[in-house]
């Protein structure tokens, strides 16, 4: 089951318009979903690339997944670094309108959080800043982390070929962590 893709809480019952808070709520059912599903041996991961990479990131800040893989991620939408590009302020804010902060899966992060890939290429259509502000406060929360920074341009599932290995090895490692949701 793919929990980063977006509106698949729809299938669960779920009807919004696809902007915050709706889309979170949407994306927390999905893995409890899978876990109650018989076919399902209680492990959830999660792996997304840019919107979806940040919808992975508030499931890890929210402990619902074993671990998360975020490629190109958007984390803190409301950096004023960040908001200097066009692109990524038309798409934060038509997310969020007037609740950017509220929004940022940089703010559900928390040391109890569940292991994070994260990855950005140094010429990545994703602000720089959202990769480093993003390893600078898992770092300083102690919480169980990886990151990469890739060489070149790229952005999201361009380093897929190049990271595959390295993100399966991380989220093997993670097998048989107990998520829980964290309040």
């Amino acid at each position: 089951m793919n929990i980063a893709s977006r509106r698949l809480g729809s299938s669960l019952g779920q009807t919004s318009d696809g902007r915050f808070p709706d889309q979170p709520n949407d994306i927390e059912l999905p893995p409890a979903a899978a876990r109650a599903d018989f076919r399902c041996n209680g492990e959830v991961f999660a792996i997304g690339g840019s919107a979806g990479a940040s919808h992975s990131a508030w499931l890890a800040g929210k402990n619902l997944v074993n671990a998360a893989v975020l490629m190109s991620p958007a984390m803190e939408f409301d950096d004023p670094v960040s908001l200097q590009n066009s692109n990524f302020s038309h798409d934060v804010t038509n997310y969020a309108p007037n609740n950017l902060s509220a929004a940022s899966p940089i703010n559900v992060l928390a040391s109890h959080a569940a292991p994070i890939f994260l990855m950005a290429f140094q010429q990545d259509s994703m602000p720089a800043p959202q990769y480093l502000l993003t390893v600078a406060k898992l770092a300083a929360l102690v919480a169980p982390f990886d990151s990469q920074l890739l060489p070149g341009q790229g952005h999201s599932f361009d380093a897929g070929p190049t990271i595959k290995d390295q993100a399966i090895t991380f989220l093997n490692a993670h097998r048989g962590r107990l998520a829980s949701p964290a309040g």
